[in-house]
């Protein structure tokens, strides 16, 4: 699916992971992206793990696969999250 044909409701979340996230406004915003430079992805998490969003952001990078720190894991560790063996 292209990105604009993302539904409302994931519209929605994006809106409420920009109002409420703990990232939103972070002075180091490469932080949450490390193949745009430096890898700070420690940072990142740290900020993450008292994210009042984070169970969303995390749903949200599954549902997409988007890349960099989303919901407090990074790329290699969302793969296989919520499947059952």
């Amino acid at each position: 699916m292209m990105p604009n044909e993302r539904s409302r409701a994931t519209t929605r979340t994006l809106a409420t992971l920009n109002l409420h996230g703990a990232c939103v406004r972070h002075p180091h915003p490469d932080w949450w992206f490390p193949e745009r430079g430096r890898d700070d992805t420690d940072k990142a998490l740290e900020v993450c793990a008292s994210c009042p969003v984070r169970a969303m952001c995390l749903d949200y990078a599954q549902t997409w696969d988007d890349q960099g720190v989303w919901g407090g894991t990074l790329d290699h560790e969302r793969f296989g999250l919520g499947e059952t063996a």
